[in-house]
């Protein structure tokens, strides 16, 4: 008994069916994975509401910080550029006004609290970590590259947006940060000649 050539296996109905359905299912599965990506919030929009967790239980939303220039940095410990900008990111942090600005460092892991917080010792880093295991706040983002930095203005507002690595000498983001910040400091000063 011979084999069916190729052309008569095609032409089973049986097979030709199984075909049909993973057809089916690779769309399915294509519409799924679009309707889950977000596109970036891009310079100019508002920023997602969100709440945080830090290393210790604590939360933060960005709510609270109204009025503040906030940086919202995603990162993760298996990331290679996230670790080499480490070092000059805990600089930058170390000359920031704190009453003016905020810095969200967010790992984007799945490991435990603790054991990111022994990984920032084991670093050096003493910089605010918060936590969004699997990256639910990065996606809302649009963020798929790490690290990633969103600079929000006083009213959550991207201001800056920063793919990649950053050079974070404060010589370099002055004016950006005069900027972001200048924008509260002139509509509160516009808000008080009103009054």
């Amino acid at each position: 008994m011979s084999k069916p050539s190729l052309w008569r296996r095609a032409e089973d109905p049986r097979r030709a069916g199984r075909i049909e359905k993973r057809r089916r299912l690779g769309w399915i599965l294509v519409a799924f994975l679009l309707l889950q990506c977000t596109p970036p919030v891009q310079v100019g929009q508002k920023a997602p509401d969100f709440v945080l967790e830090d290393l210790k239980g604590g939360s933060v939303s960005l709510g609270e910080l109204r009025g503040k220039v906030v940086f919202l940095h995603f990162w993760a410990t298996w990331c290679p550029p996230c670790l080499v900008e480490l070092p000059g990111l805990q600089r930058f942090v170390e000359g920031l006004d704190k009453g003016q600005y905020a810095l969200l460092a967010v790992c984007v892991d799945n490991e435990r609290p603790a054991r990111i917080g022994d990984f920032l010792k084991s670093w050096g880093a003493e910089i605010p970590v918060y936590l969004d295991p699997g990256g639910s706040l990065a996606r809302r983002f649009g963020t798929i590259r790490f690290p990633e930095t969103y600079i929000l203005d006083h009213e959550g507002s991207v201001c800056r947006k920063v793919i990649g690595a950053g050079d974070w000498k404060m010589s370099k983001w002055a004016h950006v940060l005069h900027t972001c910040a200048g924008r509260a400091f002139t509509d509160k000063t516009e808000m008080d000649a009103d009054s």
